[in-house]
């Protein structure tokens, strides 16, 4: 689906609402369920090797580590874009010729 949407270009952009719903949504509804069989995978791994301490800590410290920093830095990739183009304190972006203003919209959809 991303391809597709990187393929498509950001001058479609009823096609960029779709993506962006269903980026969202789908993602949102199978995630939701993923601590349940992960949750039930740390018990049998519990029971199968005779463990006196589940292995818990482990698996959602690991689960963390992939998930928490692209979370945190997507938004600090963001705002140094923002930045390189004028982006102030006050919420505005300076007046952008139309090429820089092009080049920002470029680079925030390869974003």
């Amino acid at each position: 689906m991303a391809v597709g949407m990187y393929v498509a270009g950001p001058s479609y952009t009823w096609l960029l609402v779709a993506y962006f719903f269903f980026d969202r949504s789908i993602p949102e509804a199978v995630f939701s369920l993923f601590m349940m069989p992960l949750s039930h995978i740390i018990d049998e791994d519990t029971q199968l090797h005779k463990r006196s301490q589940p292995i818990s800590s482990m698996v959602y410290g690991t689960n963390a580590l992939f998930t928490k920093p692209a979370q945190s830095l997507a938004p600090m990739f963001v705002v140094g874009v923002l930045s390189s183009y004028g982006y102030e304190k006050g919420g505005q972006l300076e007046q952008l010729s139309s090429v820089k203003s092009a080049q920002l919209k470029t680079v925030m959809f390869n974003l």
